[in-house]
């Protein structure tokens, strides 16, 4: 046991200086002309990590057990720290299947490790496969994280599983629940000290946009402003460029057209520079949104076809659903509706593989208009009623009250003042209900 001894905290770097002065050797006696002694002042100074063979020939060189060094050589447990942050710094970048390697990579070397180490594993997996839309085994890894937080009683290990369960419940497109768990990991994480600034910030950008989904913009807005306080400090070029991406779509949906731009394009900068192509794919999608939102159906098509592109490289269906119904209803507002409803129907249709309720429900009110445009009124309240339901159901407010508006105009127009009223109504109520919340 003499290589745990007292060699707690003590790097490898450490222990060889130490071992080769206890004898008297010279760094240029241990290279013995096969190493450099400027690889041996990089091994002392831990810049290096040498390989096992390299280890064993000092080891024997210096007359002393290869298990001293492997002891004070943590590899295993380095290992697992390397993986993990490697993961969380893919995770970040919504490169989920490299991000998922790295933390499986993780968990083969994790198993005699602290509980806190397997706690990162495991969340960090669960993270992985609810950005791969693997629901169900990402709940099971999660539901494992819990358990060791639990066993730990830890805050901010608790405010970690409630932010990766939040994320699961927006992936999921199921807004109330993504709010209670983001809620909870604000109140956990704020109960640590000292507070984690970069964490706090990416709950309250986490949040924000769980509030937008459910139609609270001023909501959502105090939450991105409050993120940009803790985050801008930190000079995280990822972190920002989501904040100023969640900013521009929560600017856009008020209406707040200019200033949505401008941090829509800051946020495809901050993007660029990072080169990260799945980020930078929403973001003109987003702007794609925003030039036909603004009577530029044109302009927008041109860059949502930049969006599609992109996310059919990077193999992203989700980016492909909600592109190809924008771009369906661009091609609806050129008066081109038979290019408009091929455009529609397949968004659908991967909408419906992905069993995403929320893209499918948009995709079928795009539908809908272009049948109300196509003189097919029937289709188009049968499609319309659809969506609305499933609004309603994910409360999504915002969603509600604009389906319920384009339903009861179409009503009217049909000369159904009864039923149009009601669907006013329902309109009306969703946009209270979002204002008093």
């Amino acid at each position: 046991m003499g290589g745990s001894s007292g060699g707690r905290g003590v790097t490898l770097g450490q222990k060889l200086r130490a071992a080769r002065k206890a004898r008297g050797i010279t760094q240029r006696a241990l290279a013995a002309g096969e190493f450099s002694e400027s690889f041996i002042s990089m091994l002392e100074h831990d810049k290096v990590r040498p390989s096992l063979e390299t280890l064993r020939t000092l080891a024997g060189r210096l007359n002393v057990p290869l298990g001293e060094f492997l002891d004070a050589a943590p590899a295993p447990r380095r290992l697992v720290s390397l993986k993990v942050n490697l993961g969380h710094a893919l995770l970040r970048q919504h490169r989920f299947t490299e991000a998922m390697e790295a933390f499986q990579a993780a968990e083969h070397a994790a198993s005699e490790e602290s509980q806190e180490a397997l706690f990162r594993v495991q969340i960090g997996i669960g993270q992985a496969l609810t950005g791969l839309r693997q629901f169900d085994l990402a709940r099971e890894h999660l539901d494992r994280g819990r358990g060791l937080a639990d066993a730990l009683g830890r805050p901010d290990l608790v405010a970690r599983v409630a932010s990766a369960t939040g994320f699961l419940a927006l992936r999921q497109r199921d807004f109330p629940a993504a709010r209670d768990a983001f809620t909870r990991g604000l109140t956990a994480i704020r109960a640590t000290v000292p507070v984690d600034a970069e964490f706090e910030g990416g709950l309250l950008v986490n949040l924000g946009r769980t509030y937008s989904e459910l139609g609270l913009p001023a909501q959502a807005l105090d939450c991105f402003h409050t993120a940009l306080q803790r985050l801008e400090p930190l000079g995280e070029v990822g972190a920002r460029g989501l904040l100023h991406f969640n900013l521009g779509v929560t600017h856009e949906r008020q209406r707040a057209f200019d200033l949505a731009r401008a941090h829509l394009e800051k946020a495809a900068v901050l993007f660029e520079a990072q080169e990260n192509l799945q980020l930078l794919g929403t973001v003109k999608r987003s702007l794609g949104i925003l030039l036909v939102n603004r009577g530029k159906p044109s302009e927008g098509t041109e860059v949502l076809q930049q969006s599609l592109v992109l996310a059919e490289r990077l193999a992203d269906d989700v980016g492909r659903t909600q592109t190809l119904a924008e771009l369906g209803r661009a091609s609806m507002l050129r008066g081109d509706l038979p290019g408009a409803e091929r455009q529609v129907e397949e968004a659908i249709r991967i909408a419906v593989k992905l069993q995403d309720p929320a893209d499918a429900a948009y995709a079928e009110s795009v539908m809908a208009a272009i049948c109300h445009r196509g003189g097919r009124f029937d289709e188009a309240v049968h499609r319309y009623t659809y969506a609305l339901s499933e609004f309603q159901r994910l409360e999504m407010a915002a969603e509600v009250a604009r389906t319920s508006r384009d339903l009861a105009f179409l009503l009217l127009e049909r000369g159904q003042e009864r039923e149009a009223a009601r669907h006013f109504a329902t309109a009306f109520r969703a946009q209270e209900s979002a204002a008093a919340r």
